[in-house]
Formats: structure tokens, C-alpha cells, sequence
């Protein structure tokens, strides 16, 4: 093809870069940048991801064993309220949640701003402006890499006037013009960029089989799952590229053994990046696979409906003009067959993968942030349904036409929604979604049909109006009945809080009998607040023995939220009751068979009596 007949799709990728980075460098200008409180760019995930290198690289303390330097730069940036991007291991050494592949993408980057911190009049302490912009600049660059590379990916299939439209309908059109042109620090502009670059080099190789090409597709792979671990599913692509049966299939293994050395370097490059991971593993936790996410996966029961359709978040309620590329991928077995089997596996298996994740909303974001991930491939199946529908009747076309043209006008307004908190990040519900669509701001008692609010502090308290709420108790032990075989030994009648027996814990009973029950067993309800108390007699200070009354959410007896609440050194009474009140607000429920579970646990060995457990639900009148 004449490179100079396509100018139009390299005009389109210029405007896209100009529209996004002007959006960017305005949102930049309406920052305090002097109140350092207000991160620029390290904060939340980014704060995880961003660690690796100021630890081993300013303060040489890569599992953060010094605290010191750590609270300091918390209370300097404030990046994040918890420190939930940190797994303790032995006691001190803090292990890092996240995968080092972005803290690689950003190294070229941090250490140019070291260098020039100081010089410029900035602490070099790795969190200053310097560095905080050298992740916005490397954001930037991948940006361009990214679309540049997508439009070379798409010249291979269409002609330059459909190439252009396509990256149109990709930037304007979809969560990426939000998740990559203003909030370009998160893993899916690298990720949507890596993903461009294996497309680029499988084809590159099927064409040329040039050693540099397996290397480096196989550098790109591992870079990319060290950024993100489920994309290992990428190997899928050169695996499965030019396969359309099993006559191909045995024509694809035969190429392979012709290029075995290629098969080999390739895989080495993909192991080199993880063997970074594995040895920093080893150092902090003796092993060399440590995972220790946040969330987990439920394979056997996805969220794919709740993640494509949902009013929280669904992928085609908020990017509604990507169905455009689903249609594509029915054309794409007649018009593209060779390239097909590749990319519908690989787009199942990533869809797959990201509603099997407990958090399938993907915390606070506009749309399904995840799949921007793979819009290089939905490119192309995007690319075969506008030339189908380019070539259909006159009607056909001027609909399809004004369609997608109202849709990508949808995404931009609603991208500008989000961007002035009418859209909620994660609060979402269909009732609110109705009332602010197409609004420029939110109607009057609109607000009471989102989701309820949860805090990220560790102690949550009630501060609702108790009006707009039913109050009723669901659980109440004070041991003067019946106990559970496994239990009776720790009720006593020595004394009690009330009536004449109280229940025993020690060193030999750790457990009190708990409520544990089905969430949907008691209410109907999206969320409801627990209101757990129990009367502690300690014999020991808190210091000495501790003790607490915990509450906790479970699927399938893997827990997902937790809290406990222990007697108060300051307050505590000993050789007396005392009353320790739990406030929990339930969590977004997984499944309908999840339990609520209240209990108190003696950490400590010495004994301590409990009486009178009451759980109380405050169950609200109104939901969404």
C-alpha cells in the first residue's frame, strides 16, 4: 500500500493526541501543584505499582522495613488512606500486592527525574513534582506509540479512509478517550499499547520470520504479564494466528519445528521479566510465587452478564458503540479467517477472565476500564463491520452512519459527565441512570437512588437517619440455653453480665459460637448496616492478651470484607464488663448464598468472659 495515500489516518491519530493531551495539560493547569496533598500522578494503585523503584533506588529498602521514611512521605502526599497495596510478611517486611512491570515502564522516566530534581528545586525523594510528572510523560509517549502502532495493525486489513474511522470511533467513542487520554497512569494505556505491539509483531513475523521479531514479541508478552498477569492469555495470538483447522494447526507445528531457535529465544524472553518477580519474592517471602491480591477470581460463576450489561458498570451500557466490534467478529470468519480463531479466543478468554474477578466493576472508573486493554484487537473486528456496513444499501448505511455518530457523541458527554461527578465512579445504579441521562447536572433526589456510600476507613459509624431505616435484631446470645456440642465446655455459671451463665474463652477456646447465615436470609435488601455489641469481662490488660468482637463477609468461606474491634486500653475496666460496639456496613454481595458472620476471638492466651452478644441490622426503607 502507498504510504503516502494514508494521510488521513495519520491526520486522525494527530487530532486524537492533540484533543486528549489538551484536555490533559488543562486538567494539570487547574491543580494546586504546590499542595503536595493532591498527587499528581502517584496515588492509589499507582502508589503500589510506583513503589518498587523509590525503595530499592533512594532509600534501599525494598520490602519498606524502615518505617520511617514511609510515614513521611505518607504524610507529605497523602497518596493513599490505607496502606492496602502492602502484604506484612514475618512481622516487618511489607511485600508489595502489585507486579513490578509498571515500575519497569517507568524506570527510564524516575531516573531522569532524580537527576534533575535538585537541580530544578525539588526534594529528590522519588514522590516530588519531577517524578510525578516523568509518569505522565511516560503515560504520554505510550499514548502515541499506542495509536501509531494501531494504525499500522489496521492498514494491514482496510484502506486508509476506514483505518481512520475506526481510531475515531476507538479514542472519541470509547472509555479510552477517558481511561487513556486523561487518566493515562493506569496500567491500560500500557497494557492497550504492549497488546498493540504483539498484534504489530505477530504479524510482522507470520510475514518475515525474522529472529528480532520473536524476541521481541516474546519481551513484550513477558513485560505485559508482569504488568498484568492475566495476560498470559496473549500467547493465544502468534499460537493461534494463520490456524483456521486442524490441516493448519499441523502446518503451524510444522513452521514451529523449522523455527525452533525462534521458539526457544521467544519463550526465554517471555520467562526473562518474571524471573525478576520471582527473585523478589524469594527475598521477602521465601517463596517464589507469591500472590496475595485483594480480590480473587470466581471462574466457576463469572459476573459476564453484571460486567457487559449492568447499570454499576457495563461494558455496553457506557461504551454502547463497541457492539459495533461484537457484529465484527461474526464478519470477521468470512472477510479475515486466517486471523479469526486468534482473535475471538483471545477476546472470550479476556472477557472471561475480567468477569470472573470478585471487584468485576473494577473499583472507581468510567465504563469497563479493563477492556480497554484489547481495543487494538477490537480494532480490526471493528474495521470488518464498517466495511460491511459501508457496503450495504443506501438506508442501511445512513442509519448504522447516525447511529454510531450519536453514540460516539453519547461517550464524549458521558465521559464529561463522569468527569463532573454526575456519573458516579462506583455507585451506579439503573434507577440513577435514568434520572442523569443526558443531564448537565444532577436532578433533585436524584442522589438517593445511587448506591449507598462505603468509606475506605477501617472503622466505619453509622450516620444516617435512624427515620429512613427498620431496626430489628437477628442474633442474640446470652448462653443460658442450649450450645453447640463443640462449645459447651466454654459456658460457665461462675457469674455473668446478665442472667445467670456467661461464656468462657481461653487459651484452649479461642472461639466463641458465632451468627453465621445467609446475607439474603434476612433481608432483601442491596445493603444493610450490622450493629454488633457484646459485654467483655478481661482479666489481663489489652496489651497483655488481646481480644475482639469481629464481623465478616464470606463467599464460599473466602472472606472479603473483615473487621474487628478490641477493647480500648484507655477505657478498660478489668474485673468488670465492659461493652465493645462494632458499626459494619455490609458489602457489595457477590452471590445470593454469601453469609454474614459474628463471633469474638481471644487472640491472647489469657482467659476472658463475654456475655450477651446482640447483632442488630439497620435495614433502609428505600434502595436502589
Amino acid at each position: 500500500m502507498d504510504k503516502g495515500s494514508n494521510k488521513l489516518s495519520f491526520y486522525a491519530v494527530i487530532l486524537a493526541l492533540l484533543c486528549m493531551f489538551t484536555i490533559k495539560c488543562k486538567l494539570l493547569s487547574e491543580k494546586d501543584l504546590s499542595n503536595t496533598k493532591q498527587p499528581v500522578a502517584i496515588a492509589w494503585d499507582i502508589f503500589g505499582y510506583y513503589m518498587y523503584l523509590p525503595s530499592n533506588f533512594i532509600y534501599s529498602d525494598p520490602y519498606l522495613e524502615n518505617e520511617k521514611w514511609v510515614r513521611e512521605i505518607r504524610a507529605k502526599y497523602d497518596p493513599s488512606p490505607t496502606s492496602y497495596q502492602f502484604r506484612t510478611v514475618d512481622g516487618k517486611k511489607q511485600v508489595n500486592i502489585y507486579m513490578m512491570g509498571h515500575a519497569i515502564i517507568w524506570a527510564p522516566g524516575f531516573f531522569v527525574a532524580h537527576w534533575l530534581a535538585e537541580p530544578l528545586g525539588y526534594v529528590a525523594d522519588g514522590y516530588s513534582l519531577p517524578y510525578q510528572f516523568s509518569l505522565i510523560i511516560t503515560a504520554m509517549l505510550f499514548t502515541i506509540i499506542g495509536l501509531f502502532l494501531t494504525r499500522k495493525i489496521l492498514l494491514e486489513y482496510f484502506n486508509d479512509k476506514i483505518t481512520s474511522m475506526v481510531l475515531i470511533l476507538i479514542v472519541f467513542g470509547t472509555n479510552y478517550f477517558f481511561q487513556v487520554g486523561l487518566d493515562g497512569t493506569m496500567p491500560h494505556n500500557f497494557i492497550f499499547t504492549m497488546n498493540a505491539a504483539i498484534l504489530w509483531l505477530t504479524i510482522r513475523w507470520h510475514k518475515e520470520y525474522k529472529l528480532w521479531q520473536a524476541v521481541t514479541l516474546g519481551l513484550v508478552i513477558g513485560l505485559s504479564i508482569l504488568v498484568r498477569p492475566t495476560q498470559i492469555i496473549w500467547v493465544l495470538v502468534p499460537l493461534l494466528w494463520n490456524v483456521t483447522g486442524i490441516n493448519s494447526a499441523k502446518e503451524k507445528w510444522v513452521l514451529y519445528k523449522t523455527k525452533i531457535s525462534h521458539l526457544i529465544l521467544y519463550s526465554l524472553s517471555i520467562a526473562i521479566f518474571g524471573l525478576l518477580q520471582a527473585l523478589y519474592w524469594k527475598a521477602g517471602t521465601g517463596k517464589f510465587i507469591y500472590f496475595a491480591p485483594s480480590e480473587s477470581f470466581s471462574l466457576l460463576s463469572p459476573y459476564t452478564f453484571e460486567f457487559l450489561f449492568s447499570f454499576k458498570k457495563g461494558w455496553l451500557i457506557y461504551t454502547p458503540v463497541m457492539s459495533l466490534s461484537l457484529i465484527g467478529f461474526i464478519l470477521l470468519f468470512r472477510t479475515h479467517r486466517n486471523i479469526a480463531l486468534a482473535l475471538t479466543a483471545l477476546a472470550i478468554a479476556h472477557i472471561y477472565l475480567l468477569s470472573s474477578w470478585e471487584c468485576w466493576w473494577f473499583a472507581a472508573s468510567f465504563s469497563q476500564r479493563p477492556m480497554v486493554d484489547i481495543y487494538p484487537l477490537l480494532a480490526i473486528t471493528a474495521g470488518v463491520a464498517i466495511t460491511a456496513l459501508l457496503a450495504s444499501k443506501k438506508t442501511i448505511l445512513y442509519t448504522g452512519s447516525v447511529v454510531i455518530t450519536l453514540l460516539i457523541s453519547l461517550n464524549l458527554f458521558q465521559t464529561w459527565q463522569y468527569s463532573n461527578n454526575i456519573i458516579s465512579p462506583d455507585r451506579m445504579t439503573r434507577k440513577y441512570y435514568r434520572e442523569i441521562f443526558l443531564k448537565t447536572c444532577i436532578p433533585e433526589g436524584a442522589l438517593q437512588y445511587l448506591e449507598v456510600e462505603r468509606s475506605f476507613e477501617t472503622e466505619e459509624h453509622f450516620s444516617g437517619d435512624p427515620n429512613n431505616f427498620v431496626r430489628k435484631v437477628i442474633f442474640h446470645a446470652d448462653y443460658e440455653g442450649e450450645v453447640a456440642d463443640d462449645k459447651k465446655q466454654g459456658v460457665v455459671d461462675t457469674f455473668a453480665f446478665a442472667g445467670k451463665k456467661c461464656f468462657r474463652l481461653d487459651s484452649m477456646l479461642s472461639f466463641s459460637p458465632s451468627f453465621n447465615e445467609e446475607y439474603y436470609s434476612h433481608t432483601d435488601k442491596s445493603y444493610i448496616w450490622i450493629i454488633a455489641t457484646v459485654k467483655v469481662f478481661p482479666l489481663v490488660p489489652v496489651l497483655e492478651s488481646n481480644s475482639a468482637l469481629v464481623v465478616t463477609f464470606d463467599s464460599d468461606g473466602k472472606l472479603y470484607k473483615y473487621a474487628a474491634r478490641s477493647l480500648n486500653p484507655d477505657s478498660l475496666k478489668l474485673h468488670q464488663w465492659n461493652e465493645i460496639r462494632l458499626e459494619y456496613l455490609s458489602p457489595y454481595v457477590r452471590h445470593r448464598d454469601d453469609h454474614i458472620q459474628v463471633y469474638y476471638w481471644n487472640i491472647g492466651k489469657a482467659p476472658v468472659y463475654i456475655d450477651d452478644i446482640k447483632v442488630e441490622v439497620l435495614e433502609p426503607k428505600i434502595t436502589w
